[in-house]
């Protein structure tokens, strides 16, 4: 007898988040700005800012822009720049404050530190506070 099971898929709608290499999940709608001291420009709505420790990140380094299943990242003229790598395996330097679409499967680094880009469908994943906790 086959012991196939069928399951119902979850009715969460997917949404896109970013894994940092050191455990940390950004997963927020909205602009995430990251950077060794990250501050948003007056009235700019943000919904996270997050500290990287890093001293080859710019203060206010990058930005995520996240809706629903959708992202985007902006590098903010950083110094050392941010690199994408396509789920192919391509690199590419973004261009300063040129909003650029992300898929799962890609990843940024920016210094140190690796983001990658996940798509998920998991209910009450932990996302990021406001101030990066």
């Amino acid at each position: 007898m086959d012991d196939t099971r069928l399951v119902a898929g979850s009715n969460e709608p997917a949404r896109v988040r970013f894994h940092m290499d050191d455990g940390r999940v950004m997963g927020s709608e909205g602009v995430s700005l990251l950077g060794r001291s990250p501050a948003a420009r007056d009235d700019e709505p943000v919904a996270t800012l997050v500290t990287l420790a890093d001293s080859a990140v710019s203060k206010t380094h990058l930005a995520l822009r996240i809706e629903g299943a959708r992202a985007w990242v902006t590098d903010r003229a950083s110094t050392n720049g941010t690199l994408l790598v396509t789920s192919a395996g391509e690199e590419r330097r973004l261009v300063p404050w040129e909003e650029t679409p992300v898929a799962p499967g890609e990843a940024l680094h920016v210094g140190t530190s690796v983001l990658r880009v996940e798509l998920d469908r998991a209910p009450g994943a932990a996302t990021l506070s406001r101030d990066g906790d």
